[in-house]
């Protein structure tokens, strides 16, 4: 029955348009690739790829428009084309003297603006821009924030038809290379007082936007969308600087302080500027052990040794240090936590490392003071380094996580540990909040971490200590509540132990999170939007379309549907073996959720479509919808139909509406696109063809999802044990769902239906071959990410929660459940909450 269900959501979902929800403080708009880049990697977006746009009364469009300076200021704004091939133009010229934009008609430039009729140059502002056109009379209204300019031209009257293409256009008679330097968002077309398209260019999918009105389709090539740097880290510098004894900020993060041996580096996080000061007098402590504050009510930095009690500050206004230290002992506590204590004018740390010694005292100086005081906190807080710390207010911080030993000895049961407590900075007191899951991958945050405005959860970027090749990756923790979430995007890092450093700061009047990696002279920064995404969150997937077309397209997948669930029930039917002995195979995963398994040579198709290259660079951006619709249909062919596919069908399903001449042309070309990309992930890579089909093969070498799980899927089918790696791999790939979900093709909807069929199977397969309660709950989130109305996957989801001790998030997937099965069924889910977690595992 639950593939039913799925089947029925299916087509629900074709036929309902759910609007994204609003998410206040997130960037929007799509920046267009201008000047900076060849004409081939300009940004184009066609809101008409299909059909045209027709009005009856009156055509207004208007749009928020964000202008930049660089190497090139010509540029198209919009090509529009009307009746007979005329052109309706907005073109600009940023830093010309004359004319900065003017509104062109057939041949000539009827209205413009100057920079001086909007009060001046504006860059990096947001600008509205509308257009108004009467067909009846023939007048063109175009305003600029509120300016508005008219004129009427007699022969152009009674258009109602046209194309419309933003920035770059490969559409005949539109064609255009020159691109203004700009970002777009909030496109809304009115015909009088009727909304026609709301593009809000801030969720979109691959290659594709839809509008807010009826999900009409925009194309995008080389796309830069501003929702996607709160997915996504970008490196902002690289500095090399002998000498680096450690690295600090200012409360706001504003500013970071690269602390040297013989100068400072001071990175403005808003600007993106580094300026280099060398000291005018003294020099700091010559510890590597990142002994360092800032002193926000004196602006100074303060350096410090455990071995004495004076402080070496620098004054920030002469760059004059009060000491000039030659001397520092071995390090003692590395890694220790470290902060300006302001009510009572000290620095406090807490753990560190040294000589073979894992540390928990807590260690106060007050400026002035003739001595060091230590508190041993060992009987609340086991011996550790490696912790993160955050203010929660300015009488108190919380601190997580870290790695040690219960009695502090290096080579006794060292453990990472995944607690997390408060410390009062007055009464020096701690008290435990709180303790993550057990069955978390090995991890330790870096030394910063920020908490949310209502404080219910902090965010720091957590790695592998294990590994020096490791990855950095953002973590969402809760304080008040149950959670644990990792952000796909990674930072590499290689740890080096008391030879790197890493960090985390929010600079909050920029809403930018910045990353800071250290290891021996080298120090590199990145940045990172807040609040963060998971890429879900910034994808969108039109739900509804319109006409004939569409309609016909719903009951063709629904046919497709219905064979795949008559394949998935024969599997259903075949025995399950159970093993007693599998419990040990398959136990928790321990790789961290949304990691890639390879970021270098990769097809990655589940959850969206992900290139890298054989540098482990992110070529996605260079397949435009064409090539990506043309690559897909290929590589899919030849891994689950295993023989390839005709250049008669690639024809009839991608250029039906060309001559047999144009089609050759157009695929011959876009095979040869397609050759030269593959070539830059791996000379194992081949697009091959054998005079009756086209294939793309490699070698393992090349990783791919897909490949992979349909290899573990056949093992399994084999009645062959996976290992613990294999297992953990396919819940991994199941966990980022179908194949490619902004892609939507009826082909595409067969490829879907025949690997989501196999995929289910094999994961019920493993379900009923653990006994393991987490890892039936991680897999049961899979199948209901596939099949969100399977009834079985949720007994066993909520029956593993309830034993595992975590009775609300139970109860909370059961109503979520129940709620959608309502909404989608129209009926009530009649099996109750306790018949579930009392029955057990089925």
């Amino acid at each position: 029955m639950s593939k039913i269900k799925f089947l029925l959501l299916f087509l629900l979902s074709q036929l309902l348009w759910i609007g994204a929800n609003a998410q206040n403080g997130l960037n929007s708009g799509l920046h267009f690739n201008s000047h900076e880049v060849i004409q081939d990697e300009r940004t184009s977006l066609d809101l008409t790829p299909n059909e045209l746009l027709s009005i009856k009364e009156k055509l207004i469009l208007d749009f928020d428009i964000r202008f930049r300076p660089g190497d090139g200021y010509y540029g198209y704004i919009f090509k529009m084309l009307g009746k007979e091939s005329v052109p309706i133009d907005l073109v600009s010229n940023l830093a010309s003297e004359k004319e900065n934009f003017w509104l062109v008609v057939g041949d000539q430039s009827v209205v413009s603006f100057y920079w001086e009729d909007l009060g001046g140059v504006i860059y990096n502002e947001w600008v509205k821009i509308k257009l108004v056109y009467t067909p009846v009379s023939g007048e063109f209204s175009l305003s600029m924030n509120g300016i508005e300019k008219k004129t009427t031209l007699k022969d152009f009257t009674n258009v109602k038809d046209f194309q419309l293409v933003f920035g770059a256009s490969k559409v005949p008679e539109m064609l255009n290379s020159d691109v203004c330097p700009m970002t777009l968002k909030n496109i809304r077309i009115h015909d009088a007082d009727v909304m026609l398209r709301n593009w809000e260019l801030k969720k979109h999918g691959d290659g594709l936007v839809y509008d807010e009105v009826k999900a009409y389709e925009a194309q995008v090539k080389f796309a830069n969308w501003e929702i996607d740097k709160h997915i996504h880290w970008r490196k902002s510098q690289r500095i090399v600087m002998p000498g680096i004894l450690g690295i600090t900020s200012t409360p706001t993060s504003d500013s970071i302080f690269i602390v040297g041996l013989d100068q400072l580096k001071l990175y403005n996080t808003t600007s993106g500027e580094i300026s280099t000061f060398s000291y005018q007098f003294g020099k700091p402590y010559p510890c590597q052990d990142n002994n360092l504050v800032y002193n926000p009510l004196t602006k100074e930095i303060w350096s410090y040794s455990f071995d004495t009690v004076v402080i070496n500050k620098l004054d920030l206004k002469t760059f004059k240090w009060t000491a000039a230290p030659d001397t520092c002992p071995e390090p003692d506590l590395w890694h220790h936590i470290r902060l300006y204590n302001a009510p009572e004018n000290e620095i406090m740390t807490f753990g560190g490392y040294g000589h073979y010694t894992y540390k928990s005292n807590l260690m106060t100086l007050k400026d002035g003071a003739t001595t060091w005081d230590s508190i041993n906190k060992s009987s609340q807080v086991p011996p550790r380094y490696l912790s993160t710390m955050g203010w929660i207010d300015d009488q108190k911080v919380l601190f997580f996580g870290g790695y040690g030993s219960p009695s502090g000895n290096q080579g006794i049961n060292p453990r990472h540990y995944y607690d997390l407590y408060s410390l009062d900075l007055q009464s020096k007191n701690i008290d435990k909040i709180r303790e993550l899951q057990d069955n978390i991958p090995p991890f330790t945050p870096v030394a910063n971490a920020i908490l949310t405005k209502d404080k219910s959860s902090f965010y720091t970027l957590i790695y592998n200590n294990i590994n020096y090749n490791t990855h950095l990756q953002l973590a969402e923790i809760g304080i008040s509540k149950e959670e644990f979430r990792v952000y796909e995007d990674s930072i590499p890092y290689n740890f080096l132990d008391t030879k790197s450093w890493a960090g985390l700061f929010l600079n909050t009047s920029k809403s930018s999170l910045i990353a800071i990696t250290q290891t021996d002279s080298l120090v590199e920064i990145f940045q990172h939007a807040f609040p963060p995404l998971l890429k879900s969150g910034a994808t969108q997937i039109a739900k509804r379309g319109t006409g004939k077309t569409r309609l016909l397209y719903i009951f063709i997948v629904a046919g497709l549907f219905i064979a795949g669930i008559i394949a998935y029930r024969k599997y259903r039917k075949q025995p399950n073996p159970i093993d007693s002995t599998d419990d040990k195979q398959l136990s928790p995963t321990t790789e961290l959720h949304g990691v890639p398994a390879n970021k270098t040579a990769s097809i990655i198709l589940m959850g969206g479509l992900q290139i890298y290259d054989s540098c482990g660079s992110d070529i996605t951006g260079q397949f435009t919808p064409t090539i990506k619709q043309l690559f897909l249909l290929i590589y899919l062919s030849s891994i689950l139909d295993k023989k390839g596919i005709s250049s008669e069908l690639l024809t009839e399903l991608l250029w039906s509406d060309k001559s047999a001449t144009s089609a050759r042309n157009n695929r011959n070309v876009n095979i040869s696109k397609i050759r030269l990309i593959l070539e830059k992930v791996s000379p194992n890579l081949h697009l091959t063809h054998d005079n009756t089909f086209w294939k793309i093969e490699h070698n393992q070498t090349v990783y791919s999802d897909v490949l992979d799980s349909l290899q573990l899927i056949q093992k399994l089918k084999s009645n062959i044990k996976l290992t613990k790696s294999e297992a953990d791999r396919l819940i991994r790939n199941s966990a980022e769902g179908n194949i490619c979900p902004s892609v939507q093709a009826e082909w595409m909807d067969q490829f879907k239906s025949e690997f989501t069929a196999q995929l289910l199977d094999a994961l019920m397969i493993m379900i009923h071959r653990t006994q393991d309660h987490q890892q039936i709950a991680m897999i049961s989130d899979s199948i209901l990410k596939l099949d969100p109305l399977n009834d079985e996957a949720l007994k066993m989801k909520c029956f593993s929660l309830f034993k595992l001790g975590k009775k609300g998030q139970a109860l909370a997937a059961y109503n979520q459940f129940c709620k959608d099965y309502s909404n989608l069924l129209g009926q009530p889910y009649e099996v109750e909450f306790n018949e579930l977690v009392e029955k057990g595992k089925i």
